[in-house]
């Protein structure tokens, strides 16, 4: 299985990571998927998100993955930020951590394409690698 971290950089310090390969279950109808995203705190609501969306969303694709889900805690408040992205509603799954029951939700794109260029007016002052 291919994945790939992607990270983004303000003045020379990474303020964020996406880590995306293979839809790992094949319980859902999506090729590719987002396994971990994660910005700095002082740099949410930057749209740094949208820019690593968009490289996650590239790489896939360069990879024939043109559809694509994560999964996310459905108590998580970021989860708007994919529904903000076109995400919709794809799954639902209970997992138990430490001996709590958890609920993920999973939110899919049929195609990416919408996702690969979500980011072309945010590039100023970041830098991707």
């Amino acid at each position: 299985m291919r994945r790939r971290s992607e990270n983004t950089e303000k003045n020379g310090q990474v303020v964020g990571y996406a880590i995306a390969g293979a839809e790992r279950t094949a319980v859902l109808p999506f090729s590719g998927e987002l396994w971990a995203m994660y910005i700095l705190q002082e740099y949410h609501r930057q749209r740094i998100g949208h820019l690593l969306i968009e490289m996650v969303a590239n790489r896939l694709a360069a990879q024939q993955h043109n559809s694509m889900i994560v999964w996310i805690l459905a108590d998580n408040p970021c989860r708007h930020f994919y529904e903000s992205l076109g995400g919709t509603l794809a799954g639902e799954k209970t997992l138990e951590i430490a001996g709590k029951t958890l609920t993920e939700v999973a939110y899919g794109w049929p195609d990416t394409r919408s996702l690969r260029n979500c980011a072309a007016h945010l590039r100023n002052g970041l830098r991707s690698s």
